[in-house]
């Protein structure tokens, strides 16, 4: 059947369809009868591909038929010309026809025996059969439609249901051959096979998977019968085999004749060549020859005709198709005739209205791209103006004008939010945009390294140090946060109440950066300087504290406890007389303390204004914790809060360790008074001072009994205080060591949270004054006095036992050199308070520490060799510390800054440089001197005898060896040495100077027998001797 478009038909590729008989129910009947028409598709209707109205034109009349050029209205199928794949070989062998013709063989007879039984069921008959029973209910008396219309069902098969079924004969059958299969498939099955229930039925029409509706399936397509619309039969396909006779239009009335038969899944074949009407086989030319480009038909004229400006023609496909002129697209001109194609209008003009010429756009108004259909204002970011048209398009222009409009984009700095505008609006001062076609205020914004200030009347100012301004920096979004505004570096702090007053912190870590107030590391409080109650700082960072720490034990019980037996064991060591102060013990205990002094250095490095990265925490900023007073300690855990109290714990500390020493001296006396009954306790063997230790196994007894003597006790506290002379110098001065930060205010370095001109720091300050006086300048006074007067009282046991610690490191040459190490000390730590700059520090540190090497490497004061070249490594070293760490002397948020130390890196580079040529003028002046003043070179050998002259003579009284052994063991170890060189040096030219004497006499001897041989009676020659020294 082909009225659900399952016949051959619907394999005709593209938009051919077929259109089923009722689409054309307004045609005359007789036109309609055993027809089926073929149309093209409906691009305009967008109804289901399954609707029939989507496929067909819409209700064709009679003269629509009448007027087709392609149809005949007694054709039994109408091929469109879309069809051309699928008809192209009925073309080939058909050509010159209009219209091919499909006649469908029906059974007239049939059809008509089918409406009389059909008419002589009745209404009850029906329903009996299945049908619904109040369909019939409009044919029974009393219903309104029947009372309405008074039509019956014998009525209607009499009229349109007679009609109809003639039309739906194909439907029958395929009713039919569903019966026919039907029955052929029950009798196959069996009649009482469960498959045929009803049940069973419908659910497998649901679901098209049931075994017996595909059996049945399987026998529609075996089924063959003889039906309304002619043989009801199947090839292989499943195509239903249906004969076609093929008719051609000819003769002069165009009378239809067969001439070829049609087979589904066969062939085409012709009866005979088909003939026109002029009798040959050739078709005839029936229309005039195709119009080319640019050209239309015209049917007044009978031809063709130039197309008319404002239109294009592209010229007719063929002599049966004609394409009329189309008017040109919106957007596009065609300014004279005879055009086959519309050009579009360059940018920023628009079509005129006969689409003839383009016209320039209006003020404010711009079309953006060629061809758009009119002109629209330009948008906001861009401003108005004219330009002249492009060469290539001035000949679609009207002749009055030739200019195009354009919308440009607003440049930098400039915006526009409003349409159609010819110019565009300034930002307001030190503001930019950042991309060309700013479309409003808020795009114009503060550039890279500028903010925009509370008062926006300002405008843009430059970002503070110690904050970064990205693009759009703005204070208005602080309090949202949201936006951009100034963000903290790295190192640097401000409090959200005041964001713009930046202070700049010790170390990046603590202080992150970003957002106002943001600390790290449980760090709180300004700069993030202090740590929250339970907690110390260590370093970068705040620390719980430990039980330990919170028990008071670790401070102040342990101090307490250890004390006294550390001032003792200070004293035992301070007991060594002065023919001990060479042996190797005292060597290392001198190297000990000088390292810890090394140590002392190296941690006031770390508090210079440097900007040390975090990583050298660990090392450089361990060795601070020397120079830190009692923070190793933890005593903020053990209930010290705030720097007031620190400050006065760490600046008592040099007075408490004398009170220390006091009460250790003190509770000696007082055990001396119990034990006096005691038996005494045996002594080693002493020297003059009782420098020796007792016996190990009656030490405690020794240490109960034992009368401390107050000369060596005030040694030891001495030591201690030389020991830590830079530790205690830098407390004393810490509250003169400010740094500044970038708002104006300094803070002081120990203590960041404390601004240098606080109440609570100037109430300190009468304090620190008298810690400097009493520690640095009483200190060194008393210093001075006692190494001038040394060498007149160094005979006096009490005054050498009492100022051990000055004297007996060094050798007697250079005793003074314990003053030159405290002078280094309250040098060094007066660094960071004479100059504030980081770079000029270290060059400070660098030169003084290079002059101590320097002259420590010359003198070697001290008395052990060991020491002397440990002393001068570690001063070169701390040297090269210096210079190494003049990379961190820039503060990374300045680039003023890092290029201020890189300056200053070239010129102590070219100092350094010139170092050697300026040492050696001032050794080669000296010689100079030297070689013009023989003079003084003769004093000096003159003294030098006399020296060494007095030396033979002491020698000579000597009782023996063993008394030059004990001379000689007074001496340091390093006069040890050099006495040993001199000795060498003097003994290997004694032999050197024998050896020459003896040549010389043998010489003599044999020129004097050759020559007595030679020439008697001649006057004897008095040989020659080389004197002797």
């Amino acid at each position: 059947s082909n009225m659900n478009n399952r016949g051959g038909w619907d394999k005709m590729p593209g938009d051919c369809r077929v259109c089923p008989n009722w689409a054309f129910r307004d045609l005359p009947s007789d036109k309609l009868a055993n027809r089926t028409l073929v149309a093209e598709h409906n691009a305009q209707r967008m109804e289901s591909i399954y609707e029939w109205s989507s496929f067909c034109p819409e209700a064709p009349t009679m003269a629509d038929i009448l007027a087709c050029s392609w149809c005949d209205e007694r054709a039994d199928f109408w091929i469109t010309p879309a069809c051309e794949d699928e008809l192209a070989k009925m073309r080939e062998q058909l050509a010159g026809s209009m219209c091919i013709g499909m006649a469908r063989r029906d059974d007239d007879a049939k059809i008509e025996r089918w409406a009389t039984y059909l008419a002589g069921l009745s209404a009850e008959d029906l329903v009996a059969a299945g049908a619904p029973k109040d369909f019939f209910d409009i044919f029974s008396l009393g219903h309104p439609f029947f009372d309405k219309t008074k039509v019956t069902m014998a009525d209607r098969w009499v009229g349109p249901w007679r009609r109809l079924l003639q039309q739906k004969a194909p439907l029958l059958d395929a009713l039919l051959l569903s019966l026919v299969a039907f029955n052929r498939w029950v009798k196959a099955a069996g009649e009482s096979s469960p498959a045929l229930s009803a049940t069973v039925l419908r659910s497998g029409w649901r679901t098209t998977h049931n075994t017996a509706i595909l059996n049945w399936l399987d026998t529609v397509k075996g089924s063959t019968f003889e039906g309304l619309t002619g043989s009801v039969r199947f090839n292989a396909e499943s195509e239903r085999q249906v004969d076609y006779t093929i008719y051609s239009a000819g003769g002069a009335s165009l009378s239809y004749t067969a001439v070829a038969t049609f087979f589904v899944a066969g062939g085409l074949s012709f009866f005979d060549e088909p003939v026109f009407n002029d009798g040959t086989s050739t078709p005839p030319p029936d229309r005039e020859p195709s119009c080319p480009a640019g050209r239309q038909y015209v049917e007044a004229a009978r031809g063709c005709e130039s197309c008319p400006a404002g239109s294009y023609c592209p010229g007719d496909p063929s002599p049966v198709l004609r394409v009329p002129a189309i008017p040109c697209a919106v957007g596009s001109v065609s300014p004279t005739a005879g055009a086959f194609e519309c050009e579009p209008c360059p940018v920023g003009t628009a079509p005129s209205a006969e689409r003839t010429s383009c016209l320039t756009c209006p003020e404010g108004e711009h079309a953006v791209e060629p061809g758009t259909p009119g002109c629209s204002p330009c948008g906001s970011g861009k401003f108005w103006a004219l330009e002249l048209v492009p060469n290539e398009s001035l000949h679609l222009m009207d002749e009055a004008n030739i200019s195009a409009s354009s919308c440009g984009d607003c440049p930098k700095g400039w915006y526009q939010d409003q349409q159609g505008q010819t110019d565009c609006k300034r930002c307001d001062l030190g503001q930019q945009t950042f991309a060309d076609g700013a479309q409003s205020k808020q795009d114009c914004l503060c550039p890279p390294d500028f903010f925009l200030p509370d008062d926006a009347s300002a405008g843009c100012v430059p970002c503070l140090g110690g904050m970064e301004c990205l693009v759009g920096s703005d204070t208005a979004n602080f309090a949202t946060g949201v936006g951009e505004f100034p963000r903290l570096l790295p190192r640097f702090w401000s409090s959200r109440d005041e964001p713009l007053s930046v202070f700049q912190c010790l170390d990046a870590n603590v202080c992150p950066g970003g957002a106002p107030g943001t600390c790290g590391l449980n760090a709180t409080g300004i700069v993030c300087a202090s740590c929250p109650p339970g907690a110390f700082r260590a370093g970068d960072r705040c620390v719980e504290c430990n039980g330990l720490e919170m028990s008071k034990f670790l401070f102040p019980a342990l101090p307490v406890l250890m004390a006294c037996p550390v001032v003792v064991l200070i004293y035992l060591a301070s007991r060594a007389p002065a023919e001990r102060w060479n042996l190797p013990q005292a060597g290392i205990v001198t190297c000990a303390s000088a390292l810890l002094m090394h140590f002392q250095i190296q941690g006031m490095l770390w508090k210079l204004n440097l900007y040390f990265p975090p990583s050298l925490a660990a090392t450089w900023g361990s060795f601070s914790e020397l120079v830190s007073g009692t923070s190793v300690l933890r005593p903020t855990c053990a209930g010290v809060t705030g720097f007031t109290q620190q400050y006065y714990l760490d600046v008592a500390v040099p007075a408490v360790v004398a009170f220390v020493f006091l009460l250790t001296l003190s509770l000696s006396r007082l055990l001396n008074l119990l034990t006096a009954s005691w038996e005494e306790a045996p002594q080693g063997t002493q020297g003059d001072e009782g420098g020796v230790l007792p016996d190990p196994s009656t030490l405690l007894q020794w240490i109960v009994q034992h009368r401390m003597d107050a000369d060596c006790l005030f040694s030891g506290f001495g030591a201690v205080m030389e020991t830590f002379f830079v530790a205690v110098a830098m407390l004393a001065l810490s509250l003169f060591h400010c740094y500044r930060h970038p708002n104006g205010k300094s803070s002081l370095y120990v203590a960041p949270d404390v601004l240098c001109d606080s109440a609570e720091r100037n109430d300190l300050i009468a304090v620190g004054v008298l810690a400097i006086i009493g520690y640095c300048v009483a200190g060194l006074a008393i210093v001075a006095w006692v190494l001038v007067k040394a060498p007149t009282r160094f005979n006096e046991l009490s005054f050498r036992k009492r100022w051990r610690f000055l004297l007996a490191k060094y050798r007697p040459d250079v005793h003074w050199w314990s003053a030159v190490m405290l002078i280094r000390g309250l040098a060094l730590a007066l660094s960071a308070i004479l100059l504030a700059e980081g770079a000029h520090q270290l060059i400070y540190v660098g030169a003084l520490m290079g002059a101590y090497g320097f002259c420590t490497n010359f003198l070697k004061p001290w008395r052990h060799t060991v020491t002397n070249t440990f002393d001068a490594v570690m001063s070169f070293a701390l040297v090269a510390s210096a210079s190494a760490m003049m990379r961190f002397a820039a503060n990374p948020a300045e680039e003023s800054s890092q290029t201020a130390v890189s300056d200053l890196v070239v010129v102590f580079t070219h100092v350094l440089s010139f170092l050697p040529q300026v040492v050696a003028v001032v050794v080669g002046s000296r010689l100079l001197w030297v070689y013009f003043r023989p003079e003084a070179q003769l004093a000096e050998l003159k003294r030098l005898s006399n020296d060494l002259d007095a030396v033979g003579k002491s020698l000579e009284g000597a009782a023996g060896p063993e008394d030059i052994v004990e001379c000689i063991a007074v001496l340091p170890e390093i006069d040890r040495k050099i006495l040993a060189g001199s000795l060498h040096i003097l003994l290997s030219e004694s032999q050197l100077r024998i050896m020459n004497l003896r040549k010389s006499v043998s010489r003599s001897i044999s020129r004097n027998t050759q020559t007595m041989a030679a020439s008697e009676g001649e006057e004897k020659e008095e040989p020659e001797f080389e004197v002797a020294c």
